[in-house]
């Protein structure tokens, strides 16, 4: 099944315009929230010869940790005004909530992504042509899909699908690689990702 001649078009590689229309998104998520990017400088780099950085995706580790710590602080000192200051409690309080949110703070990780019109990088070392792709793949179920992605030159790329959506922008450029990738050079996919990444919706071509 192939569409080239309603394809969206691929923006330019200098300007990412025109922007691509949006891309379905596996989890519901608000569109119209400002996207949490972060800081540009800590996003993946890729080849110096690829076209310029047009979306990033950088969470933070510390962050997400003092956001915690913060939670916890705020629980203490609410069971202190209830219930007075208690020493053994306050220990074992302090022990396994604050093991908790130390624990959690640390492993919970969300990669640092980033994107120009016609690649995708990872903070691991990924890093894929969208444009070029012999093989998409989605695998696993609907609250844990992972998304692989290889293109002509052996490239690999490979995360969970909610991933590059954390950054909805960044979804919108990815998405349209692989939907040309798929629809006019016959990359390899199963009709059980095809139906995942809704690749065959008539609504995706509109260019």
């Amino acid at each position: 099944m192939s569409h080239p001649a309603t394809l969206p078009p691929c923006p330019d590689p200098r300007t990412g315009q025109p922007r691509p229309p949006h891309a379905p998104l596996v989890r519901d998520r608000n569109r119209n929230a400002a996207t949490k990017r972060g800081k540009q400088h800590n996003a993946p780099r890729p080849p110096h010869e690829a076209s310029p950085m047009v979306e990033w995706f950088h969470h933070s580790r510390l962050r997400s940790l003092l956001a915690r710590l913060t939670l916890v602080s705020v629980i203490f000192v609410i069971g202190v005004f209830m219930g007075g200051v208690d020493l053994p409690r306050v220990l074992v309080f302090w022990v396994t909530l604050g093991s908790w949110a130390l624990i959690s703070g640390l492993r919970k990780h969300n990669p640092s992504l980033s994107a120009g019109v016609d690649w995708l990088a990872h903070e691991n070392g990924d890093f894929v042509l969208t444009y070029q792709l012999a093989l998409v793949e989605v695998t696993g179920t609907k609250l844990h899909q992972s998304l692989r992605l290889v293109d002509v030159h052996g490239n690999e790329f490979s995360s969970y699908l909610d991933d590059p959506q954390r950054n909805t922008e960044l979804w919108d450029l990815v998405y349209n690689g692989i939907l040309h990738s798929v629809h006019v050079n016959g990359a390899t996919i199963s009709q059980s990702t095809r139906d995942s990444l809704e690749l065959d919706d008539p609504l995706r071509f509109r260019g």
